[in-house]
């Protein structure tokens, strides 16, 4: 590869091409941190090894969590540049993953122990998977 293959700027397209497969990654990888917290247990409700184990992952999930929460951001942007009409598939990513987002928090904050609050995270996730599969499928031509 050449100096100048290397230094060339990524064409819009190919960012939010780049962007919506990071986002369809790092969703996959919040599901299945969160089924392995939900399988172990939350800190609160564990001990020893698995307490550690759940709160290491918990950590990772929130991490992940505001990734895909700057990556939902970027996207609105990259969207207008090339395809004014995704712009409006990626403000729906936007709220499905604030949705997520709040929900986790207050999953997190309340310890009623509903489930109530994971169930709407795992649905925006779900509807976010989808819109951000839909943004990938339309950089590909």
């Amino acid at each position: 590869m050449s100096t100048e293959d290397t230094t060339r700027a990524k064409s819009p397209r190919d960012s939010l091409k780049s962007n919506a497969r990071g986002q369809l990654s790092m969703l996959l990888f919040q599901f299945l941190i969160g089924m392995a917290v939900n399988l172990i247990g939350a800190p609160s409700e564990t001990s020893g090894f698995p307490r550690i184990a759940t709160s290491i992952l918990l950590g990772r999930h929130i991490l992940v969590a505001i990734g895909v929460l700057v990556g939902a951001i970027r996207a609105i942007p990259e969207c207008a540049r090339i395809e004014p009409p995704a712009t409006g598939l990626a403000w729906w990513g936007l709220i499905a993953v604030v949705i997520s987002f709040a929900a986790g928090v207050v999953t997190l904050a309340v310890s009623a122990g509903t489930g109530w609050f994971s169930y709407v995270m795992a649905a925006g996730a779900t509807g976010s998977l989808l819109i951000y599969g839909l943004l990938y499928l339309r950089t590909i031509k």
